[in-house]
């Protein structure tokens, strides 16, 4: 769930002057996706704007503008509010107009002296992130960043600051947009691009965040709070990392925000599944690459199995759960030694997970 959508009716001209304000904090070494494709001076209105944000201003006076377009300050508005990982205390926005002047009214989570310290804190766990995947590749990076949001975070609708990535990395308690703004501020310092995603129901005023992250040439989605709330089990859930367009879920329909223009993510060559040679069209692949899972696991250490295989045909995916069901997948020529099993589908990524404890 997102923080409220507010709408922007106004429009500015380029010649804008701004109450002074401190400067703001540092961005980072890859810039922001959406404000990298504004023009020059609506960069450097947003740079103004954001500013007076991060230092707690009340409000912002622009100079020489009228109210009845959307535009410029639409996508400053919505990119506080939803794009920008370093404005996560901002926390309503609204404006007032008289003649050619709009001032921006600013509300905040916590106050300017609370969010210095708290924005330290967040600073200390992205710098040991950072020092952690120095010499890793984009890839592995991004493994390693996924792996450790879900391993310190849980799903939490009600927390102060749930929608923001001091929640996801420091409280330890995040909704959607605490971990996608989470994430887009590490991959971002990385040097890795990354924006977050989001979609808003017909009529609604929440919806869903995540990411598309840069690799190599292509962009990926990554949705870490489905990953984190997918399975029951205490396991790390890879059905929402590295996937194009096409293979995200229903809860993934874009909100069509007139002010940003999200990239295409149309490359399927690197989802967890795919690297991982678990992808399957057939019963008997399924079938061995769940015994190669099986074969490669040490059970002199171990009493738990958790194994995973991604079907791609929906009448396959149904055949073998029947299978499944009537005790003829996790046969003795698969499973090494007796235990009890569980499973979960994912219908939506047809991915199976079995569980089996020893």
């Amino acid at each position: 769930m997102l923080k409220r959508l507010l709408s922007f009716i106004i429009s500015c001209t380029l010649a804008l002057t701004f109450m002074p304000g401190v400067v703001s904090y540092a961005q980072t070494d890859t810039d922001n996706y959406y404000i990298e494709s504004f023009s020059p001076a609506e960069q450097a209105i947003y740079e103004k704007v954001s500013a007076a944000v991060i230092n707690c201003q009340s409000s912002i006076t622009l100079n020489g503008v009228s109210a009845d377009r959307q535009d410029i300050l639409g996508r400053i508005g919505d990119t506080l509010l939803f794009y920008d990982p370093y404005t996560w205390n901002l926390e309503t926005l609204d404006y007032t107009s008289q003649g050619q002047n709009v001032t921006f009214h600013f509300s905040y989570l916590v106050d300017y002296q609370s969010f210095v310290t708290m924005q330290e804190k967040l600073d200390t766990v992205v710098d040991e992130i950072l020092a952690e995947t120095e010499d890793l590749s984009v890839l592995k990076k991004l493994y390693y960043i996924h792996d450790f949001i879900l391993r310190n975070c849980d799903y939490d609708l009600d927390s102060v600051y749930s929608g923001s990535p001091y929640g996801a990395l420091v409280d330890g308690k995040a909704k959607c947009d605490g971990y996608s703004l989470a994430l887009q501020m590490i991959a971002q310092r990385a040097g890795i691009p990354c924006v977050t995603v989001i979609s808003m129901p017909q009529g609604g005023e929440f919806g869903h965040a995540w990411n598309k992250v840069k690799v190599s040439t292509s962009w990926y989605n990554i949705d870490l709070s489905s990953d984190d709330t997918t399975l029951k089990w205490d396991e790390i859930c890879y059905d929402w990392f590295l996937l194009a367009d096409s293979e995200m879920g229903s809860i993934h329909k874009e909100w069509n925000d007139p002010f940003v223009t999200e990239p295409k993510a149309n490359n399927t060559k690197n989802s967890y599944y795919e690297i991982k040679k678990r992808s399957a069209s057939t019963v008997a692949e399924a079938k061995e690459i769940i015994k190669t899972q099986l074969d490669a696991m040490d059970f002199t250490r171990r009493n738990i199995a958790y194994v995973t295989v991604e079907i791609s045909d929906k009448e396959v995916l149904s055949e073998f759960v029947s299978l499944y069901k009537a005790g003829k997948i996790l046969t003795a020529g698969v499973v090494p030694k007796s235990g009890k099993a569980s499973a979960f589908i994912n219908p939506e990524r047809q991915v199976v997970h079995i569980r089996i404890t020893f």
